[in-house]
C-alpha cells in the first residue's frame, strides 16, 4: 500500500462506496410487521385499535388482531392465522382469513365466535404469514364470565346463585325448553363430600364400580342417560405437575375410547368439535362432544373436572335433539359441583399447637386440617381404625401428636420416645424420636439445610451388615422458624426387610428425628405416622413456650 499514492487511495474508496451504495439501491427493503395488537375494536379512519387486551371475558363474540405492514410488494398475500393454544402445546387453526396488500399501510383481521359456543375460554392466539413466513405472532386470553360463588362447605348452595346459573344457561341454550317441569335439585354424595346440581325426574340405573350416580330420563326405551364417576387413582405426582395438560390428555383418552368402542359396534363415530380446556371457581374443567351415529344418531357430551386432589367424569348421552339439554346440564355440573378434597391446606398454613398444654379441641382440629390437606393419610387413618392423641415430655420440652394405644417405651439416651405396635401378624411397628445437639463449629460451618443433607446422606447409605436403598429422596420445607426434611429408606438387615420414614426437624442447634419403622405390609401406616409426626411435632422453642 505504501506504493499507492494519495489519489489513488481517494479513488479506490469512491469507487468502492459507489460498489456499495448501488448494490444496496438494487436490493428492496424487507417486508414486516409492527406493532400487532388484539383488541376489542378497530378505528379503521385513524388506522388504529381501540381497547387493546392480553384478556377478556368470553362474552365478547368478536377479537381484533391489527398492525403496520411495511414495504409490501404488490398484490402480497397476507395471511391471519386464528389459533387456540392447546395444553399440550399444538395449536388448533380456527380460521385464516387473508387480504391482499400492496406498499406500506394499516391491516387487520377479526375472529368471530359462535354464540352456540359452550365455552371458549382458553388461550388463543394470531400469526401473520406471508409466503409460509411468520412476520408477527401475538397471543391472548378469554376467561369464563360465568359467575363464580365460593362455596364454603359441601353441603349447601346459595339459591340465587343457582338461578343465576340456569338463567344464564337457558340463554345460551334456548332450545332447552322453558317448562314448569324444567325443574332442579340437589344431589348430595356425603361419602366422596362432593355435591352438584341436575334435572329432577330422571330415572335411576344400577350403579357400577366407581359410578356415583347413574341416571336416565325415561324408563323405557332409555336414550338418554347421565352418569358421574369418579375416576380411580392413576396418575403420579410427575403426571399432575401441569394439570391442563393432564386433564386435556385424559379428556382425549376418554373420547378416543369412546369412538374406538363404537367404531368395534359396528357404528361411525367422530369428535363434534375440540376439547376446550378452562378454569372455573377452583377447579379445572375438560369438555368435549362424540357424536355417535349407529341405529339411533346420538351425542355424547363428556365432561372432566379436575379439583386439584380427584377427578371426576360426567358422560351424558342424548339424542340429536337433546343435545343443548345435555350441554345444558353439563354446563349446570361443573358450575355447582363442590368437593371437599379441594380444600388445599398448605403444610405451613397448618397452626402449631398450644406447646406442652394439653388441647384436645385444638389437636382435633390440627388433625382435622392435616386430613383436609391431604386425603391419602386420612384414608389411611380410617382403614387402621387409629385414634390420636398428643404426648407431652415436660422433662425434654416436647411433644407430639401419635396413635392413642401404642405401648410407651421408657425413654433412653439413644431415643426421648418411642411407642410401639405389634400387628395382627405378631410383627411390632415402631415410632421414636431422636434429638441431636449440633456443636458450634458445624453451625458454623454449615447452613441448616446442609447439615440436614449431610444427615440424610449419612443414613440413606448403606453400612456393614445392611443394605439401605433410598426410595424417597430429601424433602426440605422451611416453615414457621424451623427446617423439616423428610426421606425414605429400605433395609435389609439379617434377612429381614424394613421400610424406614425419616422426618427431621431443625430448630437452632438441635435436631430432632422422628423415624417411623415399619414392614412392608403396614408401608401406609408408616407414611400417615410420618407425616402427622413432622407436622404436630413442637418444641418450647418453636413454640416460643
Amino acid at each position: 500500500m505504501s506504493n499507492i499514492s494519495i489519489s489513488q487511495k481517494r479513488l479506490f474508496l469512491t469507487l468502492l462506496l459507489l460498489l456499495y451504495t448501488s448494490v444496496y439501491a438494487r436490493e428492496a427493503p424487507p417486508i414486516g410487521i409492527s406493532n400487532l395488537q388484539i383488541s376489542l375494536g378497530i378505528n379503521d379512519y385513524k388506522s388504529r385499535a381501540i381497547d387493546v387486551i392480553t384478556k377478556v371475558k368470553d362474552d365478547k363474540k368478536i377479537i381484533y388482531a391489527s398492525g403496520w405492514i411495511e414495504h409490501a410488494p404488490k398484490d402480497t398475500i397476507v395471511t391471519f392465522k386464528w389459533y387456540r393454544e392447546m395444553p399440550n402445546g399444538d395449536r388448533y387453526l380456527l380460521v385464516k382469513p387473508t387480504i391482499k396488500v400492496t406498499g406500506s399501510r394499516f391491516i387487520y383481521s377479526r375472529i368471530v365466535f359462535d354464540k352456540k359456543s359452550t365455552t371458549k375460554a382458553g388461550r388463543y392466539g394470531v400469526a401473520v404469514v406471508v409466503d409460509d413466513k411468520v412476520l408477527a405472532s401475538s397471543s391472548f386470553e378469554i376467561v369464563s364470565s360465568d359467575p363464580t360463588v365460593t362455596k364454603k362447605s359441601c353441603t349447601t348452595f346459595d339459591n340465587e346463585v343457582v338461578k343465576g346459573y340456569i338463567t344464564k344457561l337457558l340463554d345460551r341454550y334456548p332450545k332447552v325448553k322453558r317448562e314448569k317441569s324444567l325443574n332442579f335439585g340437589l344431589y348430595s354424595d356425603p361419602k366422596n363430600g362432593i355435591i352438584f346440581y341436575l334435572q329432577n325426574g330422571w330415572y335411576p340405573m344400577a350403579n357400577s364400580s366407581g359410578t356415583i350416580i347413574y341416571l336416565s330420563q325415561k324408563e323405557k326405551n332409555i336414550i338418554n342417560k347421565y352418569m358421574v364417576r369418579k375416576i380411580e387413582r392413576f396418575w403420579s405426582e410427575d403426571d399432575i405437575k401441569d394439570p391442563e395438560e393432564f386433564i386435556y390428555y385424559s379428556a382425549k383418552a376418554i373420547g378416543d375410547l369412546s369412538i374406538e368402542s363404537a367404531k368395534k359396534s359396528g357404528e361411525r363415530a367422530e369428535y363434534a368439535g375440540d376439547i376446550s380446556i378452562f378454569h372455573f371457581d377452583s377447579y379445572i374443567v375438560a369438555h368435549l362432544v362424540v357424536h355417535l351415529n349407529g341405529k339411533i344418531d346420538r351425542y355424547k357430551s363428556i365432561t372432566l373436572l379436575w379439583s386439584g386432589r380427584e377427578l371426576y367424569a360426567l358422560e351424558i348421552t342424548t339424542r340429536e335433539s337433546d343435545l343443548q339439554l345435555g350441554e345444558f346440564l353439563s354446563s349446570l355440573w361443573y358450575m355447582t359441583f363442590c368437593d371437599k378434597s379441594s380444600k388445599i391446606i398448605k403444610a405451613e398454613d397448618i397452626p402449631l399447637s398450644k406447646c406442652l398444654k394439653p388441647d384436645i379441641k385444638s389437636d382435633e382440629k390440627l388433625i382435622e386440617d392435616l386430613f383436609e390437606s391431604n386425603r391419602d393419610i386420612e384414608k389411611i387413618a380410617i382403614d387402621y381404625g387409629l385414634k390420636f392423641k398428643r404426648y407431652i415430655d415436660a422433662q425434654e420440652g416436647f411433644s407430639i401428636i401419635a396413635p392413642d394405644g401404642w405401648k410407651v417405651v421408657p425413654a433412653t439416651d439413644e431415643a426421648i420416645f418411642n411407642i410401639k405396635h405389634l400387628d395382627k401378624n405378631g410383627i411390632y411397628q415402631d415410632m421414636m424420636i431422636h434429638k441431636i445437639s449440633i456443636d458450634k463449629k458445624k453451625m458454623e460451618a454449615y447452613t441448616p439445610k446442609q447439615l440436614l443433607e449431610k444427615f440424610y446422606k449419612f443414613m440413606s447409605t448403606s453400612k456393614d451388615g445392611e443394605s439401605v436403598e433410598l426410595t424417597k429422596k430429601l424433602k426440605t420445607l422451611d416453615i414457621k422458624n424451623r427446617l423439616l426434611g423428610t426421606f425414605r429408606t429400605k433395609e435389609i438387615v439379617g434377612g429381614i426387610e424394613s421400610f424406614q420414614f425419616y422426618a427431621m426437624v431443625l430448630k437452632d442447634d438441635k435436631l430432632y428425628i422422628i423415624t417411623t419403622i415399619v414392614d412392608k405390609a403396614n408401608y401406609n401406616l408408616g407414611k400417615l405416622l410420618s407425616t402427622i409426626g413432622i407436622y404436630t411435632f413442637v418444641t418450647r422453642e418453636i413454640c416460643g413456650g
